[in-house]
C-alpha cells in the first residue's frame, strides 16, 4: 500500500493569503508548515538560493493561510496569436519603410518580431514560457492599440544570449535601439507594465545582472525606480537615464554608442 507523500514545496502567496512580511499578494512564498516566510522584499540576515529573504515567523500560519493555489502565469488568450503573429510577420515585405521612420535597423526590428497587418506595424508579446499573449500594433498615424483579446507582455527578440548585463527598455523600438547598440535587451509594455513577467523571464535565464533603461519622464523615471525595487532581490540591477534624451532611441538615433551607454553605467551604482 502506498502512502501519499506530503508535499513540502513552499506555498505561494496569494491575495487572500498574503505574505506575512510585506503584505503583498505574489513573489513571495512561505513553508509548507508555516514557520518560515520568503519574502521578496523585506531584508532579513539569511536569503534563499532564489534571493528571497528568510524569515522565521513567531507563530505558525493557521492552516488556512496554508492552501496551495494552483500557480499564477499570464493567461493565455482566446486568439491564436502564435498564428496570428507570424501570419503578420511573413506579411511585412519592408521592414526598411519602418527603419528609416524610427533610425533602427531593419534586422533589428525584424529580431524583435515587426509584422505588417496591412494598415499597421505588429509586434509580438510574450510571457515568461515565451509563448505570444498578444500583439501591439502600431498605426501609421495616431495612438498604438493591441489586437483585441491581447493580453500585455514583454517583447523577447530571437537570439538573445545569457550574457549579461541584460537591458530592460520601455516598448518595442527602444527594444530594438538596444539591439542596434549591441546589447542582449527585452522591452516591457509600458513604464509600469510587466513587472510579474519580467520577474519569472530574469529568474528563469539567472542573468546576473540588468540595466533599466528609464524614459526621463515623471512615469518613465517612476516606473523604473517600482521595478527595480522587485528586481534588486534576485540580481544586480541598474537604472540608466539617457543625457539629453527622451529615451534610449532618441539616445541612439542622436549618435550614442555601445561604449557610450556604457561610460554612463559606469558612473551608476546598483541599486
Amino acid at each position: 500500500m502506498h502512502r501519499h507523500r506530503e508535499d513540502k514545496r513552499p506555498i505561494r502567496v496569494t491575495k487572500a493569503n498574503p505574505c506575512p512580511i510585506c503584505a503583498k499578494p505574489d513573489w513571495c512564498t512561505v513553508s509548507a508548515d508555516g514557520v518560515i516566510a520568503f519574502c521578496m522584499r523585506i531584508q532579513a540576515s539569511k536569503q534563499a538560493s532564489n534571493g528571497a529573504w528568510i524569515h522565521r515567523l513567531t507563530e505558525p500560519l493557521p492552516p488556512h493561510r496554508l492552501r496551495r493555489e494552483k500557480e499564477e502565469t499570464v493567461p493565455l488568450p482566446t486568439k491564436d496569436m502564435l498564428a496570428l503573429a507570424t501570419k503578420y510577420f511573413k506579411r511585412c515585405e519592408h521592414p526598411e519603410i519602418l527603419s528609416g521612420v524610427l533610425g533602427i535597423s531593419g534586422d533589428s526590428l525584424r529580431r524583435v518580431g515587426l509584422g505588417y497587418t496591412g494598415r499597421a506595424w505588429s509586434f509580438p508579446m510574450f510571457d515568461h514560457y515565451r509563448r505570444v499573449v498578444g500583439i501591439k500594433l502600431r498605426p501609421h498615424q495616431g495612438r498604438k492599440f493591441c489586437v483585441k483579446g491581447s493580453h500585455l507582455g514583454i517583447n523577447w527578440p530571437k537570439g538573445l544570449t545569457l550574457d549579461s548585463p541584460l537591458l530592460i527598455c520601455e516598448g518595442e523600438t527602444d527594444c530594438a535601439a538596444a539591439l542596434d547598440l549591441g546589447f542582449n535587451a527585452i522591452g516591457r509594455p509600458s513604464c509600469t507594465g510587466g513587472s510579474m513577467i519580467i520577474w519569472a523571464f530574469l529568474h528563469r535565464h539567472r542573468y546576473r545582472e540588468a540595466w533599466i533603461i528609464a524614459d526621463t519622464d515623471d512615469p518613465g523615471l517612476n516606473g523604473a525606480d517600482s521595478l527595480a525595487h522587485v528586481l534588486r532581490q534576485i540580481l544586480h540591477v541598474k537604472i540608466i537615464h539617457p543625457p539629453a534624451a527622451k529615451d534610449l532611441r532618441a539616445w541612439h538615433n542622436s549618435g550614442a554608442t555601445r561604449s557610450v551607454v556604457e561610460a554612463v553605467a559606469r558612473n551608476v551604482t546598483f541599486e
